[in-house]
């Protein structure tokens, strides 16, 4: 028998599913800001276009945090010693970098209670709103050295880690 706490133990298994810890990480603190946007929602009723406030950042911090797990499940098809390559790790910063930025952009629009996208009706706004523009062809750009690195470089046997 072990003392290790349940929580301990899944994310020690973790490991064996996604091959890159920050996007593990990042991916997972995502998910759980989705309970913190559940508490904002049943206590801030401010409607933006007839949905409530915190309903973006939500589906926002689920999607992305989804988005960072697969992309760190998907690095488990490349040989370990790439995964410390340069297109392997600049790629991870990005990722991250555009992830926070996203989040902050998504938070900071509900917070004002203000439109997200596409929204020019203040300086500040068309400001938010390009920079999210901005971190979504981050999101996809960064895919392309990481398809790169699968294509060319897969694990022996190609299957995910177990």
């Amino acid at each position: 028998m072990t003392d290790a706490s349940p929580w301990a133990v899944s994310l020690v298994n973790a490991g064996r599913w996604f091959a890159q810890p920050s996007l593990t990480i990042a991916g997972l603190a995502a998910l759980a800001l989705v309970p913190v946007g559940m508490v904002w929602a049943m206590l801030d009723h401010r409607l933006i276009h007839r949905e409530m406030v915190a309903i973006k950042p939500i589906k926002f911090a689920l999607s992305i945090g989804v988005y960072l797990l697969t992309v760190s499940w998907m690095l488990g098809y490349v040989r370990a010693e790439r995964l410390t390559s340069f297109p392997v790790r600049a790629a991870t910063l990005g990722l991250l970098g555009g992830a926070a930025v996203e989040l902050l952009c998504i938070v900071l629009q509900a917070a004002r209670g203000r439109r997200s996208h596409f929204n020019t009706s203040t300086p500040m706004d068309a400001a938010i709103s390009a920079t999210m523009g901005i971190m979504v062809i981050l999101f996809v750009g960064m895919l392309l050295p990481l398809a790169w690195e699968v294509a060319r470089w897969p694990r022996p046997g190609a299957a995910p880690r177990r």
